[in-house]
């Protein structure tokens, strides 16, 4: 698939995701409490990322960056 090919696919499957999160998230809410369904969703975000961080092998951040992570994260 070329790069326009692809990036259509990429837009398609985020709309449709983003599109469907507001009917899902109202449906959750029926058999979950906010506060469970917001840890599920963050916990699931977080397998994500590091399951991509796995794949690409991102290493870990230097030591003198750290503070700056926090302080963006605080803000």
């Amino acid at each position: 698939m070329n790069k326009i090919g692809s990036a259509r696919a990429y837009g398609f499957g985020t709309v449709l995701l983003w599109g469907s999160a507001f009917a899902f998230t109202k449906l959750a809410l029926m058999h979950f409490g906010a506060l469970s369904l917001g840890t599920l969703r963050y916990l699931f975000a977080s397998l994500a990322l590091v399951a991509v961080a796995f794949v690409k092998r991102i290493g870990l951040p230097d030591l003198r960056d750290v503070p700056a992570f926090l302080g963006s994260g605080a803000a």
